[in-house]
């Protein structure tokens, strides 16, 4: 797809020091001039470079960026792996590209006036950029990397313009990498660098997309897709790219794509319809239920006064039928503070009818301690991780509280819901949350509660019963 670009003035410096009003006047007088018309298409040839500038790396690069548009005065390069292609439509103006070719920490757009790009510069090839003139911004938690405009006093990064981008960015003289997605297995998609690439397996489309094609006509779409277990991702199509009026493929497998930002939540961008691979049956998923909420609550949470990698965290199913967690969240609020610390989004997620689900702090451990495999495993500074002097609240898909253990802005030490080095377990006779915290449906084991709760230390695994509930005392 092609697009012709006036190239009037072939380039006008951009910093704060030019002014709106010569900026006029440039184009007044330019309009007596002959114009040139360049087809935005192809992008000037770059044969491959390895400048003697300095380089530098994209975690001291985007450390330099406060809050605002940052201009790179420096002469420095930055090298990364194209990710992207615009040979289907898909993407446009742009070049996608990621640290490193596997594992990577962090994703860039680089905004062109330029199309065409894969012919030049296709997926895997590592390129070195040089900053010196252009600008860093950060829109919607995604890194731009772009050549910087002023009007009024107010900076703003555009494409770097198509007579330029030969001398911007320029081919590495190392040979191709081969790519190696990121898959959704190793970390959900939400902890995933933005802009990275990624692979998400077992996928299909959900039933009310099938009779769809990728994209509506005139405006860019996204298509749900979902695994087995009912956890749905967006597809985001452009209304330009080649495969805009394909219909939606009907099986199942895996995609390929770019993780991208809409708002608050993330999405996939596909280079070409060769990103999806569906060659199996698809799968039924589980049917909601129609059960109350509230049947699904905090049951237990553990800080072994032996074993501080044993902590976990225990809900329980009180109800009839299994639940799919899709969009239920698991928040902690550490000590006193009235904000949400971590939480857990727990989509993906199924929990038995009278049965539990248990979330580890650390699964090695937990296994090795307790015996048997967590349910999931929530690593580093997570709800599961907690000292004994927390917070926490179950929300159900909808957003609502469901349930709550502790007084939100309290911190645990010393009173009725401390279980620092101890266990908090729900009592047997609980089989629903409630959304404000009662002592009465807790026995507390810890090292210096208040009254109602016993100060004796719990050592795992003997003191502690995860996957098992209810649980009553002998």
């Amino acid at each position: 797809m092609n697009r012709n670009h006036l190239n009037c003035i072939a380039y006008l410096p951009n910093n704060p020091g030019y002014h709106y009003y010569l900026l006029l006047a440039l184009i007044g007088l330019v309009s007596f001039s002959s114009c040139e018309y360049i087809p935005v298409g192809d992008p000037p040839e770059s044969s491959c470079q390895d400048s003697s500038a300095p380089l530098i790396s994209f975690n001291d690069l985007v450390a330099q960026w406060d809050s605002d548009l940052l201009y790179l005065g420096e002469d420095q390069v930055l090298e990364g792996y194209v990710t992207s292609s615009d040979e289907a439509g898909n993407f446009f103006n742009e070049l996608i590209i990621q640290d490193q070719p596997s594992q990577p920490e962090h994703g860039l757009r680089v905004l062109l006036e330029s199309s065409n790009t894969f012919s030049s510069y296709p997926v895997g090839t590592k390129i070195r950029i040089h900053l010196q003139g252009l600008g860093l911004d950060r829109v919607s938690g995604e890194w731009r990397l772009g050549s910087v405009q002023t009007l009024f006093d107010q900076p703003s990064l555009t494409g770097i313009p198509h007579s330029l981008m030969a001398d911007f960015i320029v081919k590495s003289c190392v040979q191709d990498e081969l790519l190696e997605p990121f898959s959704i297995g190793e970390l959900p998609l939400d902890q995933l660098p933005l802009l990275t690439l990624v692979r998400l397996d077992g996928m299909q489309f959900i039933e009310e997309d099938l009779d769809k094609s990728y994209a509506d006509s005139e405006n860019e779409t996204i298509r749900e897709f979902e695994d087995c277990a009912g956890q749905r991702f967006g597809l985001i199509s452009s209304h330009f790219s080649d495969f805009q009026s394909e219909p939606i493929n009907h099986g199942r497998g895996s995609i390929v794509g770019i993780v991208e930002s809409m708002g608050s939540k993330r999405t996939i961008r596909i280079r070409t319809l060769d990103d999806l691979s569906f060659q199996e049956d698809r799968c039924t998923t589980t049917s909601p239920i129609e059960e109350d909420d509230n049947l699904i609550f905090i049951s237990e949470i553990a800080d072994p006064n032996n074993e501080t990698g044993a902590r976990f965290i225990e809900l329980y199913n009180a109800g009839n039928h299994e639940r799919v967690l899709k969009g239920w969240i698991l928040q902690r609020f550490t000590n006193d503070s009235p904000e949400v610390s971590s939480e857990t989004d727990l989509s993906g997620l199924r929990i038995e009818a009278k049965g539990t689900l248990v979330l580890a702090a650390n699964g090695e451990v937990f296994e090795e301690v307790y015996g048997r495999a967590a349910d999931a495993v929530v690593s580093g500074n997570s709800v599961a991780n907690s000292n004994g002097d927390d917070n926490f609240r179950l929300l159900s898909s909808l957003g609502e509280s469901i349930d709550l253990f502790g007084r939100i802005g309290e911190d645990g030490s010393l009173t009725d819901h401390e279980f620092e080095d101890g266990r908090a377990l729900r009592r047997p006779e609980i089989d629903q949350g409630q959304n404000a915290y009662d002592p009465s449906e807790w026995w507390l084991w810890n090292d210096s509660g208040a009254a109602g709760t016993e100060n004796r230390a719990q050592n795992a695994p003997e003191d502690y019963s995860p996957g098992i509930h209810p649980d009553p005392m002998e």
